[in-house]
């Protein structure tokens, strides 16, 4: 008995897994648009606002971005989450900002940014040169 009732239960959770399993192979299904974490090009925090300059192909503003504080124990950090997406084909950087009383912090507070930075295309190599 006990040996049929162990068995169900791991056979029931492989079947769920399968099922999650199964969503993250199929390469056709669609990602969540909230999923799509926009790549950070640069940061400026000073004590009462956060500048964020993100990637975007053209269409991203303020709106097409949700901002969420996480309180860590190593302090607040920002994450920023694409809202919608932006295919509209030219490669930049957009400056956005945001103010602490928006994030709901108080003026001074530390805070870091969660998102991956990476070198915006339009970027000069001067070790190149």
């Amino acid at each position: 008995m006990r040996f049929a009732s162990f068995a169900l239960v791991a056979l029931s959770a492989l079947a769920l897994t399968g099922c999650g399993l199964t969503r993250l192979l199929d390469r056709s299904a669609a990602v969540p648009v909230a999923e799509l974490d926009p790549v950070v090009h640069a940061a400026a925090i000073s004590r009462d606002r956060a500048v964020i300059w993100v990637a975007s192909n053209g269409c991203t503003d303020k709106d097409s971005l949700g901002a969420v504080v996480q309180r860590r124990h190593d302090g607040p950090q920002l994450v920023l989450s694409r809202l919608r997406p932006d295919d509209c084909g030219q490669p930049q950087s957009v400056e956005m900002t945001w103010t602490f009383e928006e994030l709901g912090l108080k003026s001074g507070e530390s805070l870091s940014v969660a998102n991956p930075y990476r070198r915006p295309p339009e970027a000069v190599d001067v070790a190149a040169r």
